[in-house]
């Protein structure tokens, strides 16, 4: 066994067909498992869409392929053959972990349910990814990406803050010209896999593990759902919607940015870094209110001054007085950066002569580096044969009483902050984790913003927060005092995992730097996230997601026609970066078992956005394209987009990529201009897509957007309404798989959220409020600790619990 990877010895057999199996098995490969990969006569259909040198069709060189083989090994075999069926089933006790984006149908019809292969091989972890999931209302809906994005909610959030629209008769809800529904699929199925596999070390259980593309994107719309759950405030897509101002997507000298100073004290740093003009200290800007109130004048104000610079000043000048601005990148500005470079954030490959690049490792761990020791495997027509030593993890017999709760002794000292890292440590606490939340009243963050439980606003009343932290023991502790350093380092000591994502250097500060932790506890996994890294350039560079947005290069493919260059969603890296850290985390748990040695991880929230973008990068490197902003629609099949219906600012969202689809859907519309020579093929659909387009939205507007999904979806068409927040809290198919929970805060009642967005068999996560501030800083001391009531009154006297 190779213990220069953290998951050597590991075994995954993929069958898939699409990214987001693909991305996962993916994960396994680049953190050292060996992953083989079945393909039949055809290839892998990632082989067939590239993109390809020249945009000349080579099935041995798809940038999609490349992209989401690295490290796999691949063999041929026709798994609907029931000689090659056998073969794979004669291996299956050899194996650890078998992933498949198959529908359920074509697993019956192969002969490998999961009713089947979990009773046959009880200590195999069995995932299936689907776009809703094995059972529910929806789980024969037929659905691709644009369908699921529809019906998660990321496309009634995007654009997304601070970019609003202006025109919503003709800025309909946005889907950005990549695969970003199953890219974010592909890491939660990665999650989710890797937690049971880590039950299964635990127990000796295999597990099956069932994942709803819908419900994995809808657990990233924290934000909306919060906001609808705790106030009945529907988060919309026009500036009336935006809470907290300048929060803002605006014009500069040569380009656009985002204003980001939502709270007084980053007006007050706005204010100097543009010279104290008279204006900003009027009145009427005084507070976050009247700056809300009175947006209108101060975003006219705020262009005229971000006007006179370009956006590479305004990021200098904001970095300087500590703001999180940031002005849009495109992808070859990104490849271009000094920090993108110094990182190795992007690999730099070739074949037969070809350059190009594509994203490397998300997170950088120390003792196990994540290397891409190959790409593009060849078919190969032998059979499956392993050529590393099993993990000793799996070679265990024994069969325990499994836990519902896999994570259950693993504690967590969690210095996460906003969103990202409050979001990772949510799912480990929902999964059985102990996380211990350091706080302090002299700095809060979601604790105070809103939505608040009735309108009042306390820090116990944060929606927000109240979310992202349940489960989760809150300590609070003065860090800016020794003896609060001193308690952090001894629950640092007992514990297996930390994480923060201050601004880089203020751990250090702290006394709480990478290696004084190592010296404490060596066998600790450490996760430090910083919105740029902790190495590079720009690591002292803080940024809200806006700014990362913009930075990745995923802006250049989100955008209306031809438009400006638009921002996705869902307060988007900040779920995306969490989601990749929690399988670091996990992956270095499993490798501390097996070597007694901590990990470090430096993780960022800018490279997890590359994994949206994959091709396109590929394609501006390999080909110099520069690529055009299409709207909703699809480089290839028309009509594919989302179309208006009745009531107000309600879309549904149809993509037609067959021609028995385009049949049926011409026998339902059944109109004289449906039926127009001009519509006739492919070719000639894309040609007149303005006129298509027109003809089916004026046919869909006089319907309910569910019903026509009924009356479409009957008929086999790929069709889905596009939901809103209120609509994914009350969705049939999210309550029925009871993705949608309920908890009962203290201060906050009984509220509806998202859950997890996994079911593994009979693994459940605890529906626990979130903390009040400090709620457990005395059982914590005196737990874990062992001090005593006199010790812990003679800290209090010295004001550390502030």
């Amino acid at each position: 066994m190779n213990n220069d990877t953290t998951l050597s010895g590991i075994r995954v057999l993929e069958l898939t067909k699409g990214f987001s199996g693909a991305i996962a098995a993916k994960q396994f490969a680049d953190y050292g498992a060996e992953v083989i990969l079945l393909e039949d006569a055809n290839g892998h259909p990632l082989r067939h869409i590239g993109p390809f040198p020249d945009n000349k069709k080579d099935l041995e060189f798809s940038g999609a392929f490349i992209y989401t083989s690295t490290n796999k090994k691949s063999i041929e075999l026709d798994i609907f053959d029931k000689d090659d069926l056998q073969k794979v089933l004669s291996r299956l006790n050899e194996i650890d972990i078998f992933i498949t984006d198959f529908s359920y149908s074509e697993l019956r019809e192969i002969g490998i349910t999961p009713e089947k292969i979990t009773k046959d091989y009880n200590h195999l972890i069995f995932t299936t990814i689907t776009p809703f999931g094995l059972d529910g209302p929806y789980s024969k809906f037929n659905a691709d990406e644009l369908i699921v994005y529809a019906m998660s909610g990321l496309a009634y959030a995007s654009p997304g803050v601070p970019d609003v629209v202006t025109d919503q008769e003709n800025e309909p809800p946005l889907h950005p010209n990549t695969n970003i529904a199953e890219s974010i699929a592909g890491i939660v199925t990665a999650d989710a896999t890797i937690l049971a596999l880590y039950e299964r070390i635990v127990s000796g259980n295999g597990h099956h593990v069932d994942i709803s593309i819908q419900e994995a994107v809808a657990s990233f719309e924290q934000r909306d759902l919060t906001a609808w759950a705790y106030g009945e405030l529907l988060i919309g897509r026009l500036p009336t919607s935006l809470a907290r101002m300048p929060n803002y997507y605006i014009p500069c000298k040569d380009g656009y940015v985002a204003i980001a100073a939502p709270w007084d004290h980053q007006w007050e740093k706005l204010k100097i870094m543009m010279d104290n003009p008279d204006w900003a200290n009027s009145e009427v800007f005084a507070n976050v209110y009247d700056r809300t109130a009175n947006w209108d004048a101060l975003r006219a104000l705020l262009i005229n001054w971000t006007e006179q610079q370009t956006g590479d000043e305004i990021i200098k000048m904001a970095d300087k007085h500590g703001l999180p601005f940031f002005a849009y990148y495109s992808i070859q500005d990104m490849l271009d950066s000094d920090h993108v470079k110094q990182r190795g954030s992007i690999l730099n490959l070739s074949i037969n002569k070809k350059t190009f690049s594509m994203p490397g490792p998300q997170m950088k761990l120390d003792k196990t580096p994540i290397q891409i020791k190959s790409f593009n495997p060849i078919k190969s027509n032998s059979s499956i044969e392993w050529f590393n030593k099993r993990n000793p993890l799996m070679l265990t017999n024994k069969k325990t009483i499994q836990s519902n709760l896999p994570l259950n002794g693993i504690r967590i000292a969690d210095f996460g902050q906003v969103v990202a890292l409050p979001f990772a440590t949510q799912w480990l606490s929902r999964m059985g984790a102990e996380v211990i939340l350091f706080e302090t009243s002299k700095h809060m963050t979601t604790r105070v913003t809103a939505p608040f439980v009735n309108n009042e606003d306390h820090y116990n009343n944060s929606g927000h927060f109240n979310l992202l932290n349940e489960g989760k023991q809150s300590i609070q502790l003065d860090l800016e005092k020794k003896e609060a350093i001193a308690i952090a380092r001894e629950i640092i000591k007992t514990s297996d995992v930390i994480v923060d994502n201050f601004k880089t250097g203020v751990m250090d500060k702290l006394g709480l730097s990478k290696n004084i932790i190592r010296e404490l506890n060596p066998k600790i996994v450490q996760l430090s996230l910083g919105a740029f890294g902790r190495s590079g350039p720009m690591a002292s560079h803080g940024g809200l997601h806006s700014a990362i947005n913009l930075f990745s290069g995923v802006a250049e493919l989100t955008g209306y026609g031809d438009g400006m260059p638009r921002i996705l969603g869902a307060v988007m890296p900040d779920p995306l970066a969490g989601s990749y850290g929690v399988f670091a985390i996990l992956a270095s748990l499993i490798h501390v078992k097996v070597s007694n040695t901590g990990q470090y991880i430096d993780g960022s929230m800018f490279e997890p956005m590359l994994t949206l973008i994959p091709s396109a990068i590929i394609d501006t490197t390999l080909n110099h394209t520069k690529h055009h902003r299409i709207g909703n629609r699809h480089n290839r099949f028309s009509p594919h987009g989302f179309f208006p219906t009745k009531g107000y600012d309600r879309w549904i969202a149809i993509s037609i990529t067959s021609k028995d689809e385009w049949r049926k859907l011409k026998e339902i519309i059944n109109n004289e201009e449906i039926n127009s020579n001009k519509f006739s093929s492919e070719t000639n659909r894309k040609d007149n897509e303005d006129a298509l387009e027109l003809v089916i939205s004026n046919w869909t507007k006089t319907f309910n957007n569910i019903k026509l999904t009924d009356i479409l979806q009957d008929k086999g068409i790929k069709s889905g309404p596009i939901l809103q927040p209120d609509d994914l809290l009350s969705d049939p198919q999210l309550l029925h798989r009871k993705f949608i929970i309920e908890t009962d805060h203290p201060t906050g009642g009984k509220v509806k959220h998202p859950g997890v967005p996994w079911r593994i068999d009979n693994l459940k996560s605890l529906p626990i409020p979130a903390p009040l501030l400090g709620e457990h800083t005395k059982s914590i001391l005196s737990r874990i600790l062992k001090l005593t009531d006199k010790q812990i009154e003679e800290l209090e006297k010295k004001d550390i619990f502030n």
